[in-house]
C-alpha cells in the first residue's frame, strides 16, 4: 500500500530536482610511463600516457550508441640518438596524441533545461514506461535517447637530423640535414535517433503528458486512492511512432592538415688566436596544405610553398691594449654599433664594431672586441 501510495504521488505529483537526477561525481584519471636508456653507441626515451575525463552526467550507454559526456587521450613520445662515430650523429623523433571526445545530442544546452525544465509538470517516466513530457523538453529523454556525437582527432610529428662533422678536411667543417613531418586530422561520428538532424532525433522519442482529475479523488477497495485521467496526449503528435538510432556520419573527415619540412646546412666555425671566423650557408624548404570546415562548407588549400636560402660569414677580432689608451676605448663608443644597411631581395650587408673596458686593479688593462659580420640571404 505505501509502495502504491508513492507511486501515485510520482505519476500524478510529481516534485523533481533535475539536478539530483541528471548531475552526477565525474572523475579524471592521468597515467604516465617512461622508460630511458642506452649504450655510448646508442640513447633512447619512451614515453606513454593517457587520460581519461569522467561524465558529471548521470547517463546511460545503450545498445545502439553512448550518450555519455567522455574525453579519452592518449599520448606517446620516443627519442634515439645513434652516436655512429665521433663525427657522425643521428637523431630520430616521433612524437602524437590520439584523442576521443563523446558527447550527447540535444538541440539545447543541458544545463539550461535542467535549470529552467518544470519540476512538477510530467514525471521523468510513467508507471507504464512511457516518458512524460510537455513539449520535448525532459532532459533525462533527451539525453540518453536523442544520440550521441564522437569526435576523433589525431596529431603526428616526425623528424629526423643528422650531422656529420668534417675535421678531416678542415677543422671546425660541418654539413648538417633535417627533415620532419606533421599532420593532424580530425574526424566526426554522428548518431542521430531517426537518422535526421537533432531536431528531427528530439521528435523521434515518443512521450505523454497526462492530466488527471484531481477534484474527483477514487478510494479504491485496497484503501489507496486514485485520480481519473482526463487527458492522455501522446507526444510529439497522436500518430507518433518511435523511430531507431541512424548514423548520419561516419568517421566524416572534417579538417586535415600536413606539414613538410627539410633543411641541409654547411657551417664553419674556428679560431686562430685572436681571430674568430664563422660561416653558414643554408637553405630550407616547407610544404603546407590543409582541408578545414567553415559554416558547414569544406574547404581544400592549395599546398604551400617556401623556400629559403641563407649565408653568413662572421669574423671576431679580440685583443688586449694597454689601460692608458683611453682615446681608442672611447671612439669605439662613440661609432658602434653602426647602422645595417638592407638591400633588396634580403641582402644585408652589415658591419658592427663595438668596444668595451674591463677594469681590473690588479693589470690595470682595457680589452677592445670588433666584429665584423656578412649576411647574405
Amino acid at each position: 500500500m505505501q509502495k502504491a501510495t508513492m507511486e501515485l504521488t510520482t505519476m500524478c505529483f510529481p516534485m523533481l530536482s533535475w539536478w539530483d537526477e541528471l548531475i552526477t561525481g565525474g572523475f579524471t584519471q592521468n597515467y604516465n610511463i617512461n622508460i630511458r636508456g642506452g649504450t655510448d653507441y646508442m640513447k633512447y626515451f619512451a614515453s606513454a600516457g593517457y587520460q581519461g575525463d569522467g561524465d558529471i552526467y548521470d547517463l546511460k550507454k545503450n545498445d545502439d550508441f553512448d550518450p555519455r559526456h567522455t574525453y579519452k587521450r592518449y599520448n606517446w613520445r620516443s627519442n634515439f640518438d645513434f652516436n655512429f662515430t665521433k663525427s657522425t650523429k643521428l637523431s630520430i623523433n616521433i612524437a602524437g596524441s590520439m584523442g576521443y571526445r563523446n558527447k550527447s545530442i540535444d538541440n539545447d544546452s543541458p544545463f539550461n533545461r535542467i535549470l529552467t525544465e518544470s519540476t512538477s509538470d510530467h514525471p521523468i517516466m510513467y508507471s507504464d514506461g512511457n516518458w512524460g513530457d510537455d513539449e520535448e523538453k525532459n532532459p533525462v529523454a533527451n539525453m540518453n535517447l536523442g544520440g550521441a556525437k564522437l569526435r576523433k582527432t589525431f596529431q603526428g610529428w616526425y623528424d629526423a637530423s643528422l650531422e656529420q662533422k668534417l675535421d678531416f678536411i678542415t677543422k671546425g667543417l660541418k654539413v648538417a640535414a633535417k627533415v620532419s613531418y606533421s599532420s593532424s586530422s580530425t574526424t566526426n561520428t554522428d548518431v542521430y535517433r531517426g537518422g535526421g538532424s537533432a531536431d528531427q532525433a528530439l521528435k523521434s522519442i515518443v512521450r505523454y503528458h497526462r492530466v488527471y482529475d484531481y477534484a474527483n479523488p477514487v478510494v479504491n477497495t485496497d484503501g489507496t486512492i486514485t485520480y481519473p485521467m482526463i487527458e492522455d496526449k501522446r507526444l510529439p503528435t497522436s500518430e507518433s511512432v518511435p523511430l531507431p538510432p541512424g548514423v548520419t556520419m561516419w568517421d566524416g573527415l572534417d579538417a586535415y592538415t600536413r606539414r613538410f619540412y627539410y633543411e641541409f646546412s654547411v657551417a664553419y666555425n674556428r679560431s686562430f688566436n685572436d681571430h674568430n671566423v664563422s660561416a653558414l650557408a643554408l637553405v630550407n624548404r616547407k610544404i603546407y596544405d590543409e582541408r578545414y570546415t567553415e559554416n558547414n562548407t569544406q574547404y581544400m588549400r592549395f599546398p604551400n610553398y617556401n623556400e629559403d636560402r641563407v649565408g653568413r660569414v662572421t669574423y671576431n677580432l679580440e685583443r688586449a691594449l694597454p689601460y692608458g689608451n683611453e682615446y681608442l676605448v672611447s671612439w669605439f663608443r662613440e661609432v658602434c654599433p653602426w647602422r645595417t644597411v638592407w638591400f633588396v631581395p634580403f641582402v644585408l650587408l652589415g658591419m658592427a664594431a663595438f668596444g668595451r673596458t674591463v677594469y681590473q686593479e690588479k693589470y690595470r688593462q682595457g680589452t677592445y672586441k670588433c666584429q665584423v659580420p656578412l649576411f647574405v640571404g
